[in-house]
């Protein structure tokens, strides 16, 4: 069987693309997985939209081939076109809804890691202050946090605590642990009374 010149251009085009999509996600990825902890905006972005281009150049083979079918329509009967067709109307939203589970995914394997490093490595305590609230835009929605501020032996660390129950007021203090290693990577200790 011999393969047209296009089709093999559209074959090496496609593992490029894979190629591109796998070297992307793969970086977005871990970028998000070491950290997201941080709570920062620009390297959550950074993060997630690598991961998004990355999808988008898996994206764009299905995209080509879907294109290819209906454009190349001549020598096809119209059940295989309407097959193809609907093949490709099912790939999409399945292509979505994977992009979403690979996110939500991230953000879990994420948590899991700070918990791990948390409990298994060597952590120090400090007296956080809370130092403002912010409110901060995400995906269509805000948040609040409560900013805090701690010391440890090399530098003040400052960082964001989710708090959606308006627990924490600017200058209340709080018990924290953190990493040794990685000193921006806390959790609040709690206080039984």
């Amino acid at each position: 069987m011999k393969i047209s010149r296009f089709l093999k251009k559209q074959i090496k085009q496609s593992l490029i693309f894979l190629l591109v999509a796998f070297l992307l996600t793969g970086a977005g990825s871990l970028i998000c997985y070491l950290y997201l902890y941080k709570n920062s905006f620009w390297i959550d972005a950074t993060g997630y939209l690598l991961i998004i281009f990355g999808w988008l150049c898996v994206l764009y083979p299905l995209a080509s081939v879907h294109l290819l079918i209906k454009n190349k329509e001549t020598g096809r009967s119209s059940a295989v076109r309407k097959a193809a067709h609907a093949l490709f109307f099912l790939v999409y939203p399945v292509w979505l809804a994977a992009l979403v589970a690979g996110f939500v995914e991230l953000g879990i394997l994420s948590e899991q890691r700070v918990k791990k490093i948390l409990s298994s490595e060597e952590v120090a305590f400090s007296t956080a202050r809370v130092m403002r609230i912010e409110t901060r835009r995400t995906r269509g929605s805000s948040r609040t946090y409560a900013v805090i501020e701690y010391n440890t032996p090399g530098e003040k660390v400052q960082q964001a605590i989710r708090d959606e129950r308006g627990s924490y007021q600017p200058g209340k203090e709080i018990e924290i642990r953190y990493a040794q290693k990685y000193p921006d990577m806390f959790a609040v200790v709690e206080l039984k009374y």
